[in-house]
């Protein structure tokens, strides 16, 4: 038991470190820009739109809205953010450029 949580311990701290790394690797790369493909969308990240909105504006399918979100947000493009709905007063995920 004592010897599983030593490890479990250096896992943790491998982790830690690892991520570390990747977020110097990160900053040391060349900053990517989004494709034509993901134009549309990454000009529709201005802390306004929700997938519903982009899916409504650029007649994509969701699956195509939410792959493109991906590749902008591993690109470190994009964030998402929660906001409160002035109308509804219920929480949506919107997205922002970096």
């Amino acid at each position: 038991m004592e010897k599983d949580s030593e490890i479990l311990k250096q896992l943790k701290s491998i982790n830690g470190k690892l991520d570390i790394l990747i977020n110097l690797t990160r900053l040391s790369a060349p900053k990517q820009k989004p494709t034509k493909e993901e134009e549309k969308i990454f000009s529709l990240c201005n802390m306004k739109n929700t997938v519903a909105d982009m899916i409504e504006k650029t007649g994509k399918k969701r699956g195509n809205v939410e792959v493109v979100l991906i590749s902008l947000r591993n690109k470190s493009l994009i964030n998402s953010n929660n906001i409160k709905d002035k109308e509804t007063g219920k929480r949506k995920t919107v997205y922002s450029k970096v």
